[in-house]
């Protein structure tokens, strides 16, 4: 009964998203015809439909008229917070004609606006005209893509078109900080065959088309794509969903390294170490030491400098408990040598993973502090 209760409680706390749609083209049907705004009833239903043509056939008028004459916006002055009128009238008569007749309608109305602003592929750096065209159709261009992530919400089916539609905005607006940010509403999956993130690996091969911004918003979404399916009682436990998120960021990584500007990024590298000292969770103990040396012996060709990689290589090892001390081991002769008499015991040195590591660093001329002989005689009792 009280499970029962609280359904009931939730269905009548759901508004009806009818309500909301009709709220906002009631307001926007007023602001298209310029007349003085009264609450919404549901009585105004039927006005809606009266308003509707006169109101869009403003909203047409004002922008042919401002598109054919585009007044330069202050962009020096108003910058970062630039607005312009035709953008504003635009996007309320996309959405009133998304309301009314559908996400179809008000996208062709929005590129018709975008196809008559002709723009330069590179505006100078101070033609405030060419820089204000170039702002407005990149505005024009966020008002479709909020409109189809509007629908995906709604239907699984729209995520294609909000994908497609992205796909050719990074591409349009490659140093738009905003597509960039919005990258994480389109790329939720584990896949690295989509159009999407094919783009983001040829910006890194390209030395023409490298968007750093991309890559670390895409390097971003990875990492906490993979952090929020952890189980925080237990997160060396990884789900298969978790390492297909790692093996995505990992597969970004290893195309960055190639990439002759990023491959001297100490950062890039000790992500690479990390990603491998997860994976080595899910194997036996001495291929996990093995897989974290290769990668530490790939890292110190680019970044030989980098103290933190032999720090972060010593620490992995410790975890999954490779990092060893030399010891001496006694060789073992065989029967016809035991038997001769003055036989002395010899011994062989077998070199541990950390005196590895230092060595290492000391070819490097890096210390952590001091060499390890120095901690030994300071170790020793007075």
């Amino acid at each position: 009964r009280s499970q029962k209760r609280n359904l009931e409680q939730k269905d009548e706390e759901i508004i009806d998203d009818s309500l909301h749609r009709n709220r906002l083209q009631w307001l926007l049907v007023h602001i298209g015809c310029g007349k003085k705004y009264k609450a919404y009833t549901p009585d105004c239903n039927a006005q809606i439909l009266n308003l509707l043509e006169g109101a869009q056939s403003s909203f047409f008028d004002w922008i042919m008229e401002d598109v054919q004459k585009i007044s330069c916006a202050t962009i020096f002055k108003m910058a970062p917070f630039v607005r312009h009128s035709i953008v504003d009238v635009v996007f309320f008569h996309a959405w009133l004609t998304k309301f009314s007749a559908g996400t179809a309608d008000a996208f062709q109305m929005v590129e018709s606006v975008r196809n008559q602003i002709i723009t330069e592929e590179k505006p100078e750096r101070f033609d405030q005209l060419e820089l204000t065209k170039s702002f407005l159709v990149e505005s024009l261009d966020k008002i479709c893509l909020d409109m189809f992530w509007f629908d995906s919400l709604f239907s699984v089916v729209e995520k294609v078109k909000l994908r497609n539609f992205f796909h050719y905005c990074i591409k349009r607006h490659s140093s738009s900080r905003y597509f960039q940010s919005k990258l994480v509403l389109v790329q939720e999956s584990t896949s690295i065959v989509n159009r999407i993130w094919q783009e983001i690996l040829t910006s890194i091969q390209t030395k023409e088309k490298t968007n750093l911004a991309l890559i670390q918003e895409a390097c971003q979404m990875s990492l906490l794509n993979f952090l929020s399916v952890l189980e925080p009682e237990n997160p060396q436990e990884i789900s298969a969903l978790g390492y297909g998120f790692l093996y995505k960021l990992w597969n970004l990584l290893e195309r960055c390294v190639t990439n002759p500007n990023l491959k001297h990024s100490p950062l890039i590298w000790r992500l690479l170490l990390w990603c491998a000292s997860i994976d080595t969770l899910r194997k036996e103990s001495k291929l996990g030491c093995e897989n974290l040396k290769v990668m530490l012996y790939r890292a110190i060709q680019d970044v030989p400098w980098c103290k933190a990689l032999y720090l972060d290589t010593a620490l992995y090892m410790e975890r999954i408990g490779e990092l060893t001390q030399g010891k001496k081991k006694e060789i073992v002769h065989s029967d016809a040598e035991d038997e001769e008499e003055n036989t002395e015991k010899k011994y062989e040195y077998i070199q541990g993973t950390l005196e590895h590591l230092n060595e290492l660093m000391v070819e490097k001329e890096i210390r952590v502090r001091l060499p390890l002989q120095e901690l030994e005689v300071l170790l020793e009792p007075v």
